[in-house]
C-alpha cells in the first residue's frame, strides 16, 4: 500500500484523472488532513495534508498509523534557490533539510526508481519571497518547500521508504507570488504524470 501526500488540493488536482476521481473536490489547504482510500481500484491512500511542516508531520503519522502504508510518495511544487534549477523543471529530492533546526540533511529519500535529476530540498515554515532569506537558504539546498522535511523526518524514524518529486513553480523572489500561482497548474500536471509513472514502477 502506497501513501501519497500532497500539501494542497490544487497541487493534487491533476492527479485525480489518473485515479478516477474527476468528480471529487479536494480541499485547497485543509486545517486537518483529508484521506482518500482508493482501494480496490488502486493500492493507494491519497492524503491532502495542508501547508506547513506541522500539518505534514501530523498527516504522515496518521497515514502510517491508521492506513498501514508501506511507502510514501510526496509529489508537489517548490521554489528555486539555485541558478542551476529552472522554473517548470521536475526533480527528485536526494537530501532534505528542516529549517532552521537541521544543519545536516535528514536521511535521504529513496529515489532509485525516479529517473530525474537530483536536487537538495529545504523545508521552511513560511513561503520564501525575500531575496536575503532566499540567499541564506541557498547555502543548504537547491529547492524550498513547506512540507518535505517534516514528512522525511517521520519516514526516517519509522524506517518507511519515501519518494519525493518536486516541480519548480517560481524563483522564490520578491515578485514571485504571482508567478507561483500562474505556474501551479501546469507544473502540478507534470508532477502528477511522473508520480503516476513512479507508482507503476513500485
Amino acid at each position: 500500500m502506497t501513501g501519497m501526500i500532497y500539501a494542497t488540493g490544487m497541487e493534487a488536482a491533476p492527479f485525480r484523472a489518473h485515479v478516477g476521481m474527476k468528480n471529487v473536490e479536494f480541499p485547497r489547504d485543509p486545517l486537518t488532513p483529508h484521506f482518500y482510500d482508493l482501494r480496490p481500484l488502486h493500492a493507494i491512500v491519497l492524503c491532502i495534508c495542508g501547508m506547513g511542516p506541522e500539518k505534514a508531520r501530523s498527516a504522515t503519522i496518521s497515514l502510517l498509523q491508521t492506513h498501514a502504508v508501506s511507502r510514501i510518495i510526496n509529489p508537489g511544487v517548490a521554489g528555486a534557490l539555485s541558478d542551476q534549477v529552472s522554473v517548470g523543471d521536475i526533480y527528485r529530492v536526494s537530501s532534505v533539510f528542516l529549517w532552521p533546526n537541521a544543519c545536516a540533511p535528514l536521511t535521504g529519500p529513496h529515489d532509485t526508481l525516479i529517473d530525474l535529476p537530483a536536487r537538495r530540498l529545504v523545508t521552511v515554515n513560511e513561503p520564501v519571497f525575500d531575496p536575503a532569506r532566499r540567499n541564506e537558504l541557498a547555502r543548504l539546498a537547491d529547492l524550498v518547500d513547506m512540507e518535505g522535511a517534516a514528512i522525511a523526518q517521520v519516514c526516517a524514524t519509522q524506517q518507511v521508504p519515501l519518494y519525493m518529486i518536486k516541480g519548480v513553480t517560481d524563483q522564490a523572489g520578491a515578485q514571485d507570488r504571482k508567478r507561483l500561482l500562474q505556474n501551479l497548474g501546469p507544473v502540478s500536471e507534470r508532477v502528477a504524470e511522473i508520480a503516476w509513472l513512479t507508482l507503476a514502477g513500485l
